[in-house]
Protein backbone atom coordinates (compact mmCIF):
# COMPACT_ATOMS: atom_id res chain seq x y z
CA UNK A 1 0.00 0.00 0.00
CA UNK A 2 2.82 2.35 0.76
CA UNK A 3 4.28 1.64 -2.60
CA UNK A 4 0.98 2.49 -4.22
CA UNK A 5 0.77 5.76 -2.29
CA UNK A 6 4.28 6.74 -3.22
CA UNK A 7 3.64 5.92 -6.87
CA UNK A 8 0.31 7.75 -6.81
CA UNK A 9 2.09 10.80 -5.47
CA UNK A 10 4.88 10.64 -8.02
CA UNK A 11 2.75 9.64 -11.02
CA UNK A 12 1.24 13.10 -11.70
CA UNK A 13 4.68 14.62 -11.75
CA UNK A 14 5.94 11.96 -14.08
CA UNK A 15 3.15 12.53 -16.61
CA UNK A 16 3.61 16.25 -16.60
CA UNK A 17 7.17 16.17 -17.70
CA UNK A 18 7.95 15.78 -21.33
CA UNK A 19 9.58 12.51 -22.34
CA UNK A 20 13.27 12.87 -22.14
CA UNK A 21 15.76 10.51 -23.63
CA UNK A 22 18.28 9.51 -21.06
CA UNK A 23 21.46 7.72 -21.83
CA UNK A 24 22.80 4.88 -19.73
CA UNK A 25 25.48 7.12 -18.33
CA UNK A 26 22.93 9.64 -17.11
CA UNK A 27 20.96 7.08 -15.14
CA UNK A 28 21.40 7.19 -11.42
CA UNK A 29 22.94 4.23 -9.75
CA UNK A 30 20.56 1.70 -8.26
CA UNK A 31 21.50 2.43 -4.65
CA UNK A 32 20.67 6.12 -5.08
CA UNK A 33 17.34 5.21 -6.61
CA UNK A 34 16.72 2.86 -3.68
CA UNK A 35 17.54 5.66 -1.22
CA UNK A 36 15.22 8.02 -3.03
CA UNK A 37 12.40 5.46 -3.10
CA UNK A 38 13.02 4.70 0.55
CA UNK A 39 12.92 8.46 1.37
CA UNK A 40 9.70 8.87 -0.61
CA UNK A 41 8.18 5.93 1.27
CA UNK A 42 9.23 7.39 4.61
CA UNK A 43 7.83 10.76 3.59
CA UNK A 44 4.51 9.20 2.56
CA UNK A 45 4.38 7.22 5.84
CA UNK A 46 5.08 10.37 7.86
CA UNK A 47 2.51 12.28 5.84
CA UNK A 48 -0.03 9.52 6.43
CA UNK A 49 0.70 9.54 10.18
CA UNK A 50 0.42 13.33 10.25
CA UNK A 51 -2.92 13.09 8.44
CA UNK A 52 -4.18 10.41 10.86
CA UNK A 53 -3.07 12.28 13.97
CA UNK A 54 -4.55 15.53 12.63
CA UNK A 55 -7.85 13.76 11.91
CA UNK A 56 -7.87 12.31 15.43
CA UNK A 57 -7.12 15.73 16.92
CA UNK A 58 -9.90 17.28 14.86
CA UNK A 59 -12.30 14.53 16.04
CA UNK A 60 -11.34 15.26 19.66
CA UNK A 61 -11.81 18.99 19.06
CA UNK A 62 -15.22 18.35 17.48
CA UNK A 63 -16.19 16.15 20.41
CA UNK A 64 -15.06 18.75 22.96
CA UNK A 65 -16.81 21.49 20.99
CA UNK A 66 -20.05 19.48 21.01
CA UNK A 67 -19.74 18.95 24.77
CA UNK A 68 -19.08 22.68 25.22
CA UNK A 69 -22.07 23.61 23.06
CA UNK A 70 -24.31 21.22 25.01
CA UNK A 71 -23.06 22.78 28.26
CA UNK A 72 -23.72 26.28 26.94
CA UNK A 73 -27.23 25.27 25.83
CA UNK A 74 -27.91 23.69 29.24
CA UNK A 75 -26.71 26.85 30.99
CA UNK A 76 -28.86 28.96 28.67
CA UNK A 77 -31.94 26.88 29.54
CA UNK A 78 -31.11 27.11 33.24
CA UNK A 79 -30.72 30.89 32.98
CA UNK A 80 -34.07 31.15 31.20
CA UNK A 81 -35.73 28.98 33.86
CA UNK A 82 -34.13 31.07 36.62
CA UNK A 83 -35.33 34.28 34.98
CA UNK A 84 -38.84 32.87 34.62
CA UNK A 85 -38.87 31.76 38.26
CA UNK A 86 -37.53 35.15 39.31
CA UNK A 87 -40.36 36.86 37.42
CA UNK A 88 -42.92 34.51 39.01
CA UNK A 89 -41.38 35.21 42.43
CA UNK A 90 -41.64 38.96 41.82
CA UNK A 91 -45.31 38.62 40.88
CA UNK A 92 -45.99 36.50 43.99
CA UNK A 93 -44.08 39.00 46.14
CA UNK A 94 -46.11 41.90 44.75
CA UNK A 95 -49.33 39.99 45.45
CA UNK A 96 -48.17 39.21 48.98
CA UNK A 97 -47.28 42.87 49.56
CA UNK A 98 -50.73 43.91 48.33
CA UNK A 99 -52.37 41.31 50.57
CA UNK A 100 -50.19 42.44 53.47
CA UNK A 101 -51.27 46.04 52.95
CA UNK A 102 -54.94 45.00 52.82
CA UNK A 103 -54.54 42.83 55.91
CA UNK A 104 -52.78 45.63 57.80
CA UNK A 105 -55.59 48.05 56.95
CA UNK A 106 -58.17 45.45 57.93
CA UNK A 107 -56.31 44.70 61.18
CA UNK A 108 -56.14 48.42 61.95
CA UNK A 109 -59.86 48.74 61.25
CA UNK A 110 -60.59 45.72 63.48
CA UNK A 111 -58.37 47.18 66.19
CA UNK A 112 -60.30 50.44 66.05
CA UNK A 113 -63.59 48.55 66.23
CA UNK A 114 -62.32 46.46 69.15
CA UNK A 115 -61.10 49.59 70.91
CA UNK A 116 -64.55 51.13 70.43
CA UNK A 117 -66.19 47.94 71.69
CA UNK A 118 -63.88 47.94 74.71
CA UNK A 119 -64.72 51.57 75.53
CA UNK A 120 -68.41 50.86 75.01
CA UNK A 121 -68.15 47.79 77.25
CA UNK A 122 -66.59 49.89 79.98
CA UNK A 123 -69.32 52.51 79.59
CA UNK A 124 -72.02 49.84 79.72
CA UNK A 125 -70.41 48.25 82.79
CA UNK A 126 -70.35 51.65 84.50
CA UNK A 127 -73.97 52.29 83.58
CA UNK A 128 -74.94 48.81 84.73
CA UNK A 129 -73.37 49.46 88.14
CA UNK A 130 -75.23 52.77 88.32
CA UNK A 131 -78.43 50.96 87.38
CA UNK A 132 -77.84 48.35 90.09
CA UNK A 133 -77.31 51.11 92.63
CA UNK A 134 -80.52 52.81 91.53
CA UNK A 135 -82.46 49.54 91.59
CA UNK A 136 -81.23 48.75 95.09
CA UNK A 137 -82.25 52.26 96.15
CA UNK A 138 -85.67 51.76 94.58
CA UNK A 139 -86.15 48.52 96.46
CA UNK A 140 -85.74 50.42 99.69
CA UNK A 141 -88.29 53.04 98.70
CA UNK A 142 -91.91 52.35 99.26
CA UNK A 143 -94.02 53.22 96.24
CA UNK A 144 -97.76 53.42 96.63
CA UNK A 145 -98.66 51.71 93.41
CA UNK A 146 -97.25 49.51 90.69
CA UNK A 147 -97.30 52.31 88.11
CA UNK A 148 -94.85 54.37 90.14
CA UNK A 149 -92.43 51.46 90.26
CA UNK A 150 -92.68 50.92 86.50
CA UNK A 151 -92.21 54.64 85.80
CA UNK A 152 -89.17 54.78 88.09
CA UNK A 153 -87.70 51.71 86.36
CA UNK A 154 -88.23 53.32 82.94
CA UNK A 155 -86.57 56.53 84.08
CA UNK A 156 -83.66 54.60 85.55
CA UNK A 157 -83.27 52.59 82.38
CA UNK A 158 -83.61 55.69 80.22
CA UNK A 159 -80.99 57.62 82.17
CA UNK A 160 -78.55 54.71 82.24
CA UNK A 161 -78.74 53.82 78.59
CA UNK A 162 -79.48 57.18 76.99
CA UNK A 163 -78.39 57.15 73.37
CA UNK A 164 -78.28 53.37 73.09
CA UNK A 165 -81.95 52.69 72.71
CA UNK A 166 -84.67 54.75 71.10
CA UNK A 167 -87.85 55.14 73.06
CA UNK A 168 -91.15 54.89 71.28
CA UNK A 169 -92.71 58.32 70.68
CA UNK A 170 -95.67 57.65 73.00
CA UNK A 171 -93.33 56.86 75.88
CA UNK A 172 -91.49 60.19 75.72
CA UNK A 173 -94.10 61.93 77.80
CA UNK A 174 -93.94 59.14 80.37
CA UNK A 175 -90.14 59.34 80.31
CA UNK A 176 -90.13 63.10 80.99
CA UNK A 177 -92.59 62.66 83.85
CA UNK A 178 -90.50 59.75 85.10
CA UNK A 179 -87.36 61.86 85.00
CA UNK A 180 -89.03 64.42 87.24
CA UNK A 181 -90.12 61.64 89.55
CA UNK A 182 -86.63 60.18 89.58
CA UNK A 183 -85.14 63.57 90.35
CA UNK A 184 -87.48 63.84 93.33
CA UNK A 185 -86.45 60.33 94.46
CA UNK A 186 -82.79 61.24 94.26
CA UNK A 187 -83.37 64.50 96.12
CA UNK A 188 -85.23 62.66 98.87
CA UNK A 189 -82.44 60.13 99.26
CA UNK A 190 -79.80 62.80 99.88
Amino acid sequence: MLMFLSLSILLPYATMAAPVRISAQQLAPQNEVDVLVYGVMQFSTALHELYSSTAQKLDKIRHRTNIYEEGVQTLHRQVQNAQQKQQETRIILERLKAQDTVLKKEAQRHEEVLQGVFVEQQNLAHRLRALEVMLSFMEKQDFQDQEGKVAALKVTFHLSFRGHFKWPSQSLAVASVSENLFSKILAASR
